[in-house]
């Protein structure tokens, strides 16, 4: 069977924007990640906890790998007074792979209520967390590296 040569063209035309139009959206999808949680640690800074727990509450049932909303969904409640709810999210994060000095490093304001939650620092207490950040442990030169 003979194909024309414009036939076959056209169809590679027609893959190949299918490809790229593939590789634009999932660019797209990994340069957006955590962006649409971007607003809403913003509605914790002013102090919208309610609002904040209301959007966590109702993102995680779509996309409930997202470590951020979780991250959301724990500060919220612990500023609201939840802290047993506040310390089952952080352990439903750590579960999920978020780290615990994820939370440690704050911003330590708006975590506050959960650090002085005693299940909180039993938490913390039975992980073993070294060195949350800090000054860089070693020296780095053109010749080598040093610790």
């Amino acid at each position: 069977m003979h194909i024309p040569p414009t036939a076959c063209r056209f169809a590679f035309a027609i893959i190949f924007v299918s490809c790229i139009s593939c590789v634009e959206a999932v660019d797209l999808a990994r340069l957006q990640y955590g962006q649409q949680n971007r607003h809403h640690i913003m509605l914790c800074a002013q102090g919208d906890f309610a609002a904040a727990l209301d959007y966590a509450n109702r993102y995680v049932v779509d996309h409930p790998n997202d470590l951020e909303a979780y991250y959301i969904m724990a500060m919220a409640q612990a500023n609201l007074g939840k802290l047993d709810d506040a310390v089952k999210t952080v352990q439903r994060s750590l579960d999920k792979g978020l780290t615990l000095d994820r939370y440690l490093a704050g911003p330590r304001d708006l975590f506050a209520p959960l650090y002085q939650h005693s299940a909180f620092q039993d938490l913390v207490a039975r992980k073993d967390v070294r060195l949350v950040h800090g000054p860089v442990l070693g020296a780095v030169t053109a010749d080598g590296v040093g610790f």
